[in-house]
């Protein structure tokens, strides 16, 4: 990719703001910090004017930057399952309220509906406006609204959507709002759902 340690990377993607997070969350996963997610992607950029072109450039240029992972970057179902009763673990799930509640079936055929006991709900899409993040004063007004007097730097916050994607939008707001230890379940729903002896809820989420 001619990454160098050094580089700036800017990640985005055809409409809005879906999948580049990932790729975001994956750069930070692997040891590099200077990335960067172009809100509203290709499309806001074209209704801006900028400039974009059709052919596709290949660089021959090895970059110097070496992956390392980071740890925790990216937990497994033993993590999460371990953080349920942790007093200073909150879990965030991305996916709409319908799906966390248990009234929506999943788009997976034959996964189970609700969410991980002691989760919480916060719609990725609610923190978007046509694609594009919100305000930032609203979207940590959001996450502390469903922290409360757990929005502090002793949580950690761990996310989960249906299959590790959207998680990484709430990686990516919670990072820009000053959060830290901040942790990405990777099979999210679609692991956790279709394992039958990992224990699900319904319903609202009830106070801790």
């Amino acid at each position: 990719m001619g990454v160098d340690k050094d580089s700036l990377v800017i990640i985005y993607e055809d409409q809005g703001l879906f999948s580049a997070a990932r790729g975001w969350w994956m750069f930070k996963a692997m040891g590099f910090d200077n990335v960067k997610v172009l809100s509203g992607g290709l499309a806001k950029w074209q209704s801006l004017g900028y400039l974009t072109q059709i052919e596709y450039s290949r660089h021959h240029h090895k970059g110097n930057f070496v992956a390392k992972p980071r740890v925790g970057y990216f937990i497994d179902a033993a993590a999460v399952f371990q953080g349920i009763d942790d007093e200073h673990t909150v879990l965030l799930d991305a996916r709409g309220y319908q799906r966390y509640l248990g009234e929506m079936p999943e788009p997976r055929a034959g996964m189970r509906s609700g969410h991980i006991p002691n989760s919480r709900a916060l719609p990725f899409i609610e923190l978007l406006d046509d694609g594009e993040a919100k305000p930032l004063t609203v979207i940590k007004a959001a996450f502390d609204a469903v922290l409360g007097d757990q929005a502090n730097s002793q949580t950690s916050l761990q996310f989960s959507c249906g299959s590790g994607v959207t998680a990484c939008i709430l990686a990516l707001f919670a990072d820009e709002c000053g959060y830290e230890n901040l942790h990405v379940y990777d099979g999210s729903w679609s692991e956790w759902g279709g394992r039958d002896e990992l224990p699900i809820e319904t319903g609202p989420c009830p106070a801790r």
